[in-house]
């Protein structure tokens, strides 16, 4: 059988079900025909419907969790200052959704910052640390003098300011280019590159390859398909989009120390 929600309402129909297990929360939320579900429905029929199957608990990214714990190995052999557990540091995994993959790399310590509350609860049963608030609200609330030691923006957005003037000299920012978060913190110049870890391969690679595979190409719509790194004359004749090079994989920020005079 399908697991798709809207699968499941034409089976259920089909097999003349009207309650007990495999009821259609469709009929809670739309009230069909005026029946005893009109009244009221739960979290747990939005969830049914509107979140993926492997998402309505807290869960664990397989390809995230690789290439975390590529990026532990990397700094523990190459920064001293981590090659030590420390259970002070602040790890900061804003818009973690209900993704506690962090964790299980980088131990319980791991904050989960996110707007939505509903799906912070999932980690709150698994009692992890969260603080239901945006970035910028928790970075606002932070104790004077409190620094940050890591901190992943996985499909979150562009690192605000805030975050890396609260970043420690030495301390980890991690991230994926899909909506220009590498990109983005490649033009900081308090930060420097130090590697990335390839979505593909999970393998570290450094230098001119890491830097390679960041900024965006160029495809073009033609009558004969779709064309990487079109030619002025194939732009011409075709409709012309961007997308990130190499969107999933992870990129490893350093935060230089400042310079005394």
């Amino acid at each position: 059988m399908s697991k798709d929600p809207s699968d499941q309402i034409i089976d259920d129909r089909e097999a003349g079900r009207s309650s007990g297990i495999g009821d259609n929360p469709w009929n809670k939320l739309a009230g069909e025909f005026g029946g005893e579900y009109s009244a009221s429905y739960s979290a747990d029929d939005l969830d049914t419907l509107f979140i993926p199957e492997g998402k309505r608990e807290a869960y664990i990214n397989p390809d995230l969790l690789d290439q975390l714990n590529c990026v532990k190995a990397f700094i523990e052999k190459n920064f001293p200052d981590w090659q030590k557990d420390d259970s002070n540091r602040l790890i900061l995994y804003p818009g973690s959704n209900s993704d506690g993959t962090m964790v299980d790399v980088f131990g319980s310590g791991v904050v989960h910052v996110d707007p939505d509350g509903h799906a912070l609860g999932f980690l709150e049963r698994k009692n992890l640390e969260t603080k239901h608030m945006t970035i910028e609200e928790y970075i606002g609330n932070m104790p004077g003098g409190q620094q940050i030691d890591i901190l992943l923006s996985y499909n979150a957005g562009c690192v605000p300011e805030s975050a890396l003037e609260r970043l420690r000299e030495g301390g980890i920012v991690l991230a994926n280019n899909w909506h220009g978060s590498a990109d983005d913190l490649y033009a900081k110049e308090r930060l420097e590159m130090v590697g990335a870890v390839v979505y593909e391969s999970k393998e570290f690679v450094a230098d001119e390859e890491a830097e390679s595979l960041l900024g965006v190409e160029q495809f073009v719509y033609t009558p004969g398909g779709i064309k990487p790194n079109p030619t002025e004359e194939e732009k011409a004749s075709g409709t012309v989009f961007e997308q990130y090079k190499s969107p999933d994989t992870l990129w490893i920020f350093r935060k230089k120390p400042v310079e005394s005079e």
